[in-house]
């Protein structure tokens, strides 16, 4: 159902390797680009709000980890995910970096992010959390959050938009993927990280410290994704304008 009804469309982008690999061989006509996030760039003013707030929870030397609960959709186990992050957190707390547990999604009633946080900070009790959902700024929940990744020591992406919003902030983020979409950051753009079941913190910590030192070009990625955009764009008017044109002359 999902191909027919691709197939039915002026204009097709799929963002990751695999699903464009599965529905070009199912005969859909579409183009691989990137996350149209990755356009994205917070303002000064965003930046310096993000400065504040983690100064403000005495975090200078930040390292930002993203959490989610796992679920059939995503089958990871959240009890061995928990044991790791808090000990994750230890060994950056022993090198002198301060973990923030970063609360960005709520996508259901249950707070099953901060339930994920509270285990890990049972564990690790030097861990701050960070809820930006409920914080009240004048940005964008977008732009907060891209400011703090911006501003901060060290990224562990566990959430796919912690990656790209760090990328588009022309930061390396250590980049803890649970699914072909964010393998794909990985894959295509050379970023460090690895699928969360075989995440060892003892042996990647080291790693990770290293990710924050290195920078990230994103303007090439931008520019792709601009363009790509336009022309779909494009496509869609040239479609539109033809059936106007024969309605016309009908």
């Amino acid at each position: 159902m999902l191909v027919d009804g691709l197939k039915h469309i002026n204009s097709v982008t799929i963002r990751d390797q695999e699903s464009y690999r599965l529905l070009t061989g199912l005969g859909v006509d579409c183009t691989l680009s990137y996350d149209t996030a990755f356009v994205l760039k917070c303002s000064d003013e965003a930046l310096h709000c993000a400065s504040n707030i983690l100064n403000s929870m005495d975090a200078r030397y930040s390292a930002v980890i993203s959490l989610r609960e796992f679920n059939a959709l995503y089958p990871v186990d959240n009890q061995q995910f928990v044991e790791n992050i808090a000990s994750l957190s230890h060994q950056l707390w022993t090198r002198k970096y301060q973990p923030v547990l970063l609360i960005q999604s709520s996508v259901s009633e249950m707070d099953s992010d901060w339930v994920i946080a509270k285990a890990i900070q049972e564990r690790c009790p030097e861990v701050k959390v960070l809820d930006l959902v409920n914080y009240v700024s004048a940005f964008p929940s977008w732009e907060l959050l891209q400011a703090i990744l911006q501003v901060s020591r060290i990224i562990v992406a566990v959430r796919y938009h912690t990656a790209v919003l760090a990328l588009a902030a022309d930061r390396t983020p250590y980049n803890l993927y649970y699914s072909n979409k964010g393998a794909d950051l990985s894959n295509r753009l050379d970023i460090p990280g690895g699928h969360i079941k075989h995440f060892c913190p003892s042996e990647e910590v080291d790693l990770i410290v290293q990710s924050g030192l290195v920078p990230f070009d994103a303007q090439s990625v931008r520019n792709r994704v601009q363009n790509d955009f336009k022309r779909a764009l494009d496509n869609v008017g040239f479609q539109q304008s033809l059936l106007s044109q024969h309605y016309e002359t009908a």
